[in-house]
């Protein structure tokens, strides 16, 4: 993913997270949701831990408009398939 792509997703997530927060419902245990941090973990979940590398920016910007349209849903409830980039996976060594 290109600098400004990240870039872009970066400025979505930011506006995203400022109308969700107070749409989110409160957890047990929580003083207070993390709109931000909400909006990343899903990424992160549906993308995977190398989504930078691997995602498609607009498949992960779809997913961010959806979370805009559904901020309490599970991120599971996303129906799209992530488009995942096969050809720039690298292995991890152990």
């Amino acid at each position: 993913m290109s600098p400004e792509d990240l870039r872009c997703i970066r400025e979505r997530v930011r506006e995203v997270a400022e109308r969700i927060q107070p749409l989110l419902a409160p957890v047990p245990g929580l003083a207070r949701r993390n709109a931000p941090a909400h909006v990343w973990l899903g990424i992160r979940e549906r993308f995977g831990e190398e989504w930078r590398a691997r995602a498609e920016p607009a498949s992960v910007r779809r997913f961010v408009d959806w979370i805009e349209r559904h901020p309490n849903a599970d991120y599971d409830e996303w129906d799209e398939t992530p488009i995942i980039r096969q050809d720039s996976f690298t292995e991890r060594l152990f």
